[in-house]
């Protein structure tokens, strides 16, 4: 959220063009490793609690931020955090009802739970290989993922989902 404030009160200091650098690449030596964790754990041991707050935490759970905020729109983002803030006042609130509310305010066109589950519930990132598919008809690409590893000794079977848009030659629709 650090870097949406200041975007928005300081848009010459590009944060957001610095996220990639900050953010993302900080977190992903750490999350490709076999010790990696995920971000959502659950644990009432306060030893346990204390191992929560590195680079997994604050910069994976800062990526995947801006990553709902993009496939969702700022907008609906906003209006979504917003609902979960203020049941948040009232009472405990969930990473459920994070998902709830953001869902909601995208007028249920899009299950935040079940494309965020994956981000948040199992380690690591997946990678994504694009290849364009020339003279078929239907589809122009085929999209696969596999985890990445930086030392890789078990096949790991884990698969997100992968928030996705993209234009045609033929279209200037987006397409998802």
């Amino acid at each position: 959220m650090e870097t949406l404030a200041t975007n928005f009160i300081e848009p010459s200091w590009k944060q957001e063009e610095q996220f990639v650098v900050d953010k993302i690449f900080e977190f992903m030596e750490a999350d490709s490793l076999p010790t990696s964790r995920p971000i959502s754990i659950q644990s009432t041991n306060p030893a346990d609690i204390f191992q929560l707050y590195d680079s997994i935490t604050y910069d994976k759970g800062a990526t995947l931020i801006r990553m709902m905020s993009m496939f969702l729109g700022a907008e609906t983002f906003q209006r979504g955090v917003r609902t979960y803030l203020k049941a948040l006042s009232f009472s405990s609130a969930t990473q459920q009802d994070l998902w709830k509310y953001l869902s909601e305010a995208a007028n249920k066109t899009i299950d935040v739970e079940r494309i965020m589950d994956g981000w948040t519930r199992q380690a690591g990132y997946p990678i994504v290989e694009v290849n364009r598919v020339y003279n078929t008809v239907g589809s122009p690409m085929v999209i696969n993922q596999r985890p990445f590893s930086l030392f890789s000794t078990t096949p790991n079977q884990n698969k997100w989902w992968i928030p996705f848009k993209y234009f045609s030659q033929t279209s200037t629709k987006v397409n998802r």
